[in-house]
């Protein structure tokens, strides 16, 4: 690109780079890694410690991932629920809802 005679240098190659991954939210954490190995993505599944904002979810549920935009062939985090955990958070306090 050139400006008033001189060069100029821009990277805007940063977006073209990155791929914003899918809402998997509330998928079960095989669908959802299944969904995104296909895209191209490595993905890594982390279990969750038990919270109170867990206590009404579905054992397997995805319930958070990170981050939103990633590098081709990036890392996507799935955090996810098992029975034990909604067990467990189940006990921590009354929810209400």
């Amino acid at each position: 690109m050139v400006v008033a005679g001189r060069k100029c240098h821009l990277k805007w190659d940063w977006p073209y780079r990155q791929k914003r991954s899918p809402n998997v939210l509330e998928l079960d954490v095989a669908e959802a890694k299944k969904h995104l190995t296909d895209m191209g993505f490595r993905v890594s599944a982390v279990l969750v410690k038990p919270e109170r904002k867990y206590a009404k979810k579905r054992a397997g549920e995805v319930v958070d991932y990170n981050p939103g935009w990633v590098e081709k062939k990036g890392l996507v985090k799935l955090y996810y629920v098992d029975k034990e955990v909604v067990a467990e958070s189940k006990k921590i306090g009354f929810f209400h809802r």
